[in-house]
């Protein structure tokens, strides 16, 4: 009896082109896809409200006077903008967003590029070569977001 980890070890020395492009290609294309779009949307939502809540700070500045309560609602007002930015810069969505939709293209460019044997395929369209395309694009976002990860941990320990 095999062992689950020489069987998906068997699976990946037996894999051929249809199944790298399905399990691999596709299913990274995929996840980056959804990554990029749900970092845009934070990034998107974040900003919209910090604008909403600083374009309405001198409204109700000009306010105090007629309803004091209001100074409570433009300091709230501060801390959620100061939150929120602190927020979205610790989690960089808007730099996952463009690094995720970068890496997105690449590997879409790189499927097609193969499909129509164009570019560096005229000359070398062998399954080994696009794979090794393919995965040096992916292992170059890999080391970014490495690089990021151990960013952030010397920003909290610092």
């Amino acid at each position: 009896m095999t062992s689950p980890v020489s069987n998906s070890i068997e699976n990946y020395v037996n894999m051929g082109l249809e199944d790298y492009i399905q399990n691999r290609l596709e299913d990274q294309i995929n996840w980056m896809d959804g990554k990029s779009s749900s970092n845009k949307r934070r990034y998107h939502w974040l900003k919209t409200i910090v604008i909403i809540l600083s374009v309405s700070i001198p409204f109700l500045v000009l306010l105090i006077d007629d309803f004091p309560f209001f100074k409570y609602i433009v300091g709230v007002a501060g801390v959620l903008i100061a939150g929120l930015e602190g927020i979205s810069s610790l989690h960089e969505y808007q730099n996952n967003w463009l690094n995720y939709r970068k890496t997105l293209e690449s590997l879409q460019r790189e499927k097609f590029m193969f499909a129509t044997k164009s570019g560096l395929y005229k000359k070398n369209n062998t399954f080994q070569f696009f794979v090794e395309r393919v995965e040096s694009i992916l292992e170059s976002e890999n080391q970014s977001w490495s690089e990021f990860s151990i960013n952030q941990v010397e920003i909290k320990e610092s």
